[in-house]
């Protein structure tokens, strides 16, 4: 598969695997578990894999992210409390979270590595899992929560560099009856690697970098576009934005609606956010992805966006995860003169759906900065801006008139590696925690209310 920096960290710990297992394990004892998480970047794919890296780096990071001086002095980080309490459990690297009108919860799980860490004979070095899956559960939190329907979806494995990881369906989206749901990587760029020719799925693969609608009656999906393969090809026309391309991690997705107008119909849109090419897309009915937005390089590597939501001005916002300029690179990885790395160096570009700009390069505008490797956002009903930070471990509010304070809710115990966020109905946002980790069942959704300060 193509990678990134998404799936970097692991292997620049320099650790040999012995060492490694230690120093998880010793991660998720202090953070009160079992589970533990995953790797670097390989030849499968360019996923979240920092995160062993950033697992063994979060403990002291987290408590770092609020007070180290390497924010902007124009933004402010506060210490928010919250209530924190799990509505879902045993599930298997839940990512992407939505809630409909009703109040229905929607669930992606990528799946479990099938084997045992750090190795398992009995299962090749790549491979692919069948335990992914997309559901909604209504009645979330009460006496008469119901699984309504769950569809397995396929993930893919590798345990070649250190750590299982795994990638499957991430992002997901609903507006009406509409269930749109997102898969990571891309045919294309699984296809161009070497290392994948003997590992061959032919669900798994037609799986990759695929825009899905879920038909909610018979339980069956069907894709819309193959969005992997174009954003692959559009990253290939376009090497001088990144030395890496072509590459293509196609990893959240968002449907707006616009109201019918005099001169317009009433329309849906859909838009998705890829971490490895680097782009906002608009993909159209007949699954054209329209490239609208490049989101600009860190001044150390690309940005890699991972999360995208309409705010209350009608515009889009993205999140970036800015792997290595938050201090979760090599330890020798070359940074530029005047270059600062160190928590708090995520950015949130804001970007109009509907420009007329022709050059992608010069869409998105900087609305937010100061938070640590965001994965996924929303807007809440009262029109703040939420984000999880995996690698700080954290949850972070905004309000969208003073983008400049950020309200810290997580920590390590009760918001570990989060990787998807929604707005909850009645207030707060759910939150998917362990993200990713090796052992099975070891995901959980949990309800965050921020409590009043009086």
């Amino acid at each position: 598969m193509c990678h990134d920096h998404l799936t970097d960290s692991f292997s620049y710990l320099k650790m040999n695997e012995a060492e490694l297992s230690r120093a998880i394990d010793s991660v998720y004892i202090a953070l009160g578990g079992e589970s533990r998480t995953h790797d670097e970047r390989n030849p499968m794919r360019r996923f979240l894999s920092p995160i062993a890296a950033a697992a063994v780096a979060t403990v002291s990071v987290s408590a770092l992210a609020v007070t180290s001086g390497f924010a902007s002095p124009n933004v402010h980080q506060i210490f928010g409390s919250a209530s924190i309490t799990p509505v879902l459990t045993g599930l298997n690297n839940p990512r992407g979270l939505a809630v409909d009108e009703a109040g229905a919860l929607y669930v992606t799980q990528a799946g479990t590595y099938p084997g045992q860490y750090p190795t398992d004979p009995t299962h090749p070095e790549d491979g692919f899992v069948a335990n992914g899956a997309v559901s909604k559960v209504t009645g979330v939190g009460g006496s008469h929560q119901t699984t309504a329907w769950s569809i397995a979806m396929k993930g893919a494995y590798t345990n070649s560099r250190g750590a299982p990881e795994v990638e499957g369906v991430s992002g997901i989206s609903v507006l009406g009856d509409r269930v749109r749901v997102l898969t990571n990587e891309s045919q294309a760029g699984y296809a161009a690697d070497p290392a994948n020719a003997a590992n061959k799925d032919p669900l798994g693969i037609s799986q990759f970098g695929q825009l899905f609608s879920v038909n909610v009656k018979t339980r069956a999906i069907h894709s819309l576009s193959n969005v992997g393969n174009q954003e692959y090809a559009w990253a290939g026309a376009h090497r001088s934005l990144w030395q890496e391309f072509p590459d293509s991690n196609p990893y959240a997705v968002l449907m707006t609606r616009t109201p019918a107008t005099r001169e317009h119909a009433a329309r849906v849109w859909t838009f998705v956010v890829d971490a490895g090419a680097n782009t906002v897309s608009e993909v159209n009915s007949h699954g054209v992805a329209h490239v609208i937005a490049f989101i600009p390089n860190d001044g150390i590597r690309d940005a890699a966006p991972t999360c995208l939501t309409q705010g209350p001005d009608g515009a889009l916002y993205i999140g970036a995860l800015d792997q290595f300029k938050n201090g979760f690179g090599p330890p020798n990885y070359p940074v530029p003169s005047g270059i600062v790395v160190g928590p708090h160096q995520s950015n949130v570009w804001r970007v109009n759906p509907f420009t007329r700009q022709r050059n992608p390069t010069k869409v998105a505008t900087l609305w937010a900065t100061g938070f640590t490797t965001i994965t996924s956002c929303t807007f809440d009903h009262a029109g703040n801006f939420w984000a999880t930070e995996m690698f700080a471990n954290d949850v972070v509010s905004v309000p969208f008139a003073h983008p400049s304070a950020l309200t810290h809710y997580g920590t390590p115990t009760t918001t570990p590696l989060p990787g998807g966020i929604a707005p909850a109905r009645g207030g707060g946002v759910y939150v998917s925690i362990n993200s990713i980790t090796f052992s099975p069942n070891a995901g959980k959704v949990v309800k965050l209310m921020p409590r009043r300060v009086r």
